[in-house]
């Protein structure tokens, strides 16, 4: 069974042919957090990733879950922000906790999570369209 390696508030799963991860993002401005995933294609990197930035796709997660609950601005008890948690993850949103990153398993993911950017070396070895992110 695959597990996710911790660094800070990034945990890295080794996945088959990727690198997926999950950070959590806090707010500059207000003491709310963002949850993003990120996918590293291992064939087109050096060394195993420690953070989602620069990754080849990603998004959020955020839409998933009541914003409240991602915003400690606000009284809710962390009991029901951790169950809301839990159902998130447990609803495995585009099937992202349990890709292996074939290349058909990425290019549905793009198209089924309305990712609207991929970096220009992920399209090319995808085989998508130079035009994709316009």
């Amino acid at each position: 069974e695959k597990y996710y390696i911790k660094k800070n508030l990034n945990w890295v799963k080794d996945a088959g042919e990727i690198y997926l991860i999950i950070n959590i993002q806090k707010s500059q401005w207000s003491k709310k957090i963002y949850l993003n995933w990120g996918i590293f294609i291992k064939q087109l990197i050096k060394h195993v990733p420690s953070s989602s930035v620069g990754s080849h796709l990603g998004g959020r997660l955020d839409n998933f879950v009541d914003s409240k609950i991602l915003d400690f601005e606000n009284e809710i008890p962390m009991e029901k922000r951790l169950e809301e948690l839990e159902k998130l993850i447990n609803s495995n949103p585009y099937d992202l906790f349990e890709i292996q990153g074939t290349k058909n398993e990425l290019v549905n993911l793009i198209h089924n999570s309305g990712i609207l950017s991929v970096v220009l070396l992920a399209q090319e070895y995808l085989g998508l369209s130079s035009d994709f992110n316009r």
